[in-house]
């Protein structure tokens, strides 16, 4: 398998994920035979985020930062191409944690990746590509990387993130943060500070028979 760091091209039997670019070709997936592996993966994700699948939403965030547990995004790029990412903020900048790219065959029901890419290690950020020019894919970087989605999709589950943000497929966004606050209304009160106007509201009480 091949990585990517900051120019230079490295060999290494690390499994490694993403970067966000769309793909304008959509069938840049090559189905390998019998692979049931990215059959639950569609499972699993299409049962973890459904408005997402579904196409209601084309974005959703999960938790913020600060919380105990980093963000979790999940967003539809285009075509049948998707993104999963966890991050974290290191000097005002988004740090990948990891991110995967992939694609959703909604026909076929399977979930085949086809980017990752991970900031931070002690190697600065490694990107890999499932697929070379040719569109033949790394079949052990493949597998590698389902095997480690598959790891990230569970640990996000188990996590239970709050739905924090979202944008539907109109393009309307919605944030947790930005809620407009329900503000009760206030019992009106009376000021009787003044014996004057305390005497006036007596005799209008006593006249009309609404008592004190």
């Amino acid at each position: 398998m091949m990585l990517f760091f900051v120019g230079k091209q490295v060999t290494s039997d690390l499994p490694f994920f993403n970067c966000h670019k769309v793909y304008e070709n959509s069938e840049t997936y090559v189905p390998t035979p019998n692979n049931p592996t990215s059959e639950k993966l569609y499972r699993r994700f299409a049962k973890m985020f459904p408005d997402i699948v579904s196409g209601e939403h084309t974005y959703e965030r999960y938790g913020n930062v600060g919380d105990a547990y980093e963000p979790l995004t999940v967003e539809h790029l285009g075509g049948n191409t998707y993104t999963f990412m966890t991050y974290f903020m290191q000097n005002g900048d988004l740090m990948r944690d990891p991110d995967f790219e992939f694609e959703l065959d909604h026909k076929n029901k399977t979930l085949n990746i086809l980017e990752y890419q991970q900031d931070g290690t002690v190697f600065g950020t490694i990107y890999q590509r499932v697929y070379d020019e040719n569109n033949n894919p790394d079949l052990k970087l493949l597998s590698a990387l389902e095997k480690n989605f598959m790891q990230n999709l569970k640990n996000a589950h188990n996590m239970e993130r709050p739905l924090t943000s979202y944008t539907d497929k109109n393009g309307n966004e919605f944030n947790s943060d930005n809620e407009p606050e329900t503000i009760e209304p206030e019992e009106p009160e009376i000021n009787d500070k003044s014996p004057e106007l305390r005497e006036v509201l007596n005799e209008f009480s006593e006249k009309y028979g609404l008592g004190e």
